[in-house]
């Protein structure tokens, strides 16, 4: 399929699936962007009207059109879209990543790319095969600050980097995992979902740990598995609590992600480096220092909304440019790959007394103190520390 070129007077043509729950921010930050860049959001796809029928009459007022189904969507618009957003739940990024291609469209999908690898690979074929490329929505990586710190890390400032540990807690319950049809399941109607922290709320931090531990600048590292620790402590299919092991050449990097503790801790990244260290807190910000703690370098963090702002204008000017995002389905397969063989090659377990210094304890809807001080031990040692805050120095 040929990339089409814009004339002067042309503008990218778009079209959204979903405008509910996280894609309502998906939507408001669109609009936001298509004030300054040029472009036009041409159909829109809206299962629950009813709900939102305000938001379908602004959208139609732009000059929108809106409908019920996503399919008679992309087949009204065959090759008259140039970039379809996919904003929706996990068991559908596949079938409708494939659908937009074939319909002529690039897309921009809802982290992760799919719910296991072999979903992933299809959609990467599919997208060589068209010739349309396929963007994925881990936001924080269109961010100019996630680009600098790597330069910063190339160019030697830290020396080699031995260690990457990331971990982070944010407590859900049980109206986060019943809000939808998919939320802690690993199928559903025969579709792969494997939601889990690792595939859903911390894969973002995932996948920025295998960036930074990547040796090439726009790359993230393939790593094979070592340990993997993964607890069920809310009556779910798959996992709400995983402690994993990576190792990538040289580097061993390590996450610790939990949704059943008490507290809460935003996620943050800590790589160990022979000449020093970096913290990387999520919407906080990054600083790098040596081993006597002089600050070398710090970087603000942007907003979800900024990072999102920044990745539409990023996807835009790519569409515009017949270029491919940094961030397209080849350069996060790395972190569906390590997701997919954790899924395959270990069991979930109920927590027992490793964690709970007492009996097993049958899955329920009630936080638990201490379980990411548990899985710190786990992954790297007894008396292992948390990775400090550092937003006061930024």
């Amino acid at each position: 399929m040929k990339s089409k070129q814009f004339s002067q007077n042309e503008c990218p043509r778009l079209a959204i699936i979903g405008i509910s729950g996280y894609a309502r921010l998906v939507l408001q930050s669109l609009l936001a962007v298509l004030e300054t860049v040029p472009a036009k959001l041409m159909a829109a796809t809206v299962i629950n009207r009813e709900t939102e029928e305000a938001a379908c009459r602004m959208l139609e007022q732009r000059g929108c059109r809106i409908f019920q189904n996503y399919e008679c969507m992309l087949d009204a618009y065959s090759g008259k879209l140039d970039l379809c957003i996919i904003p929706t739940g996990i068991p559908w990024h596949v079938e409708m990543c494939l659908k937009a291609l074939s319909a002529g469209a690039h897309v921009l999908v809802e982290k992760p790319l799919a719910g296991n690898s072999e979903g992933a690979a299809k959609i990467i074929q599919a997208s060589a095969v068209v010739g349309r490329f396929v963007a994925v929505g881990f936001q924080s990586m269109y961010s100019p600050q996630a680009w600098a710190i790597k330069r910063f890390l190339l160019d030697g400032a830290l020396g080699e980097i031995h260690a990457i540990r990331a971990e982070g807690s944010w407590p859900r319950d049980e109206a986060y995992y019943t809000r939808n049809a998919w939320a802690g399941r690993a199928t559903l109607d025969g579709r792969v979902v494997n939601d889990s922290p690792l595939n859903n709320a911390f894969s973002h931090v995932a996948n920025m740990s295998l960036f930074f531990a990547a040796d090439q600048y726009e790359a993230c590292a393939a790593a094979s598995l070592r340990q993997s620790h993964l607890y069920r402590f809310f009556p779910i299919e798959t996992f709400d609590t995983a402690g994993i092991v990576l190792q990538t050449g040289s580097k061993s990097i390590d996450w610790a992600f939990t949704h059943a503790d008490e507290k809460k801790q935003n996620p943050r990244i800590f790589l160990e480096a022979e000449k020093g260290n970096l913290s990387w807190i999520y919407n906080e910000c990054a600083m790098a220092r040596t081993r006597d703690h002089m600050i070398l370098e710090t970087w603000p963090s942007p907003s979800d909304e900024v990072s999102r702002r920044d990745m539409f204008t990023r996807v835009l000017r790519c569409v515009a440019d017949n270029t491919t995002p940094r961030c397209d389905a080849c350069f996060v397969a790395a972190h569906t790959q390590i997701v997919s063989d954790i899924i395959k090659n270990y069991s979930i377990q109920n927590p027992s007394e490793l964690l709970l210094n007492g009996t097993v304890r049958p899955p329920r809807w009630e936080q638990v103190p201490s379980v990411l001080s548990s899985l710190r031990n786990m992954v790297r040692g007894e008396g292992a520390e948390a990775i400090p805050d550092v937003h006061r120095h930024c």
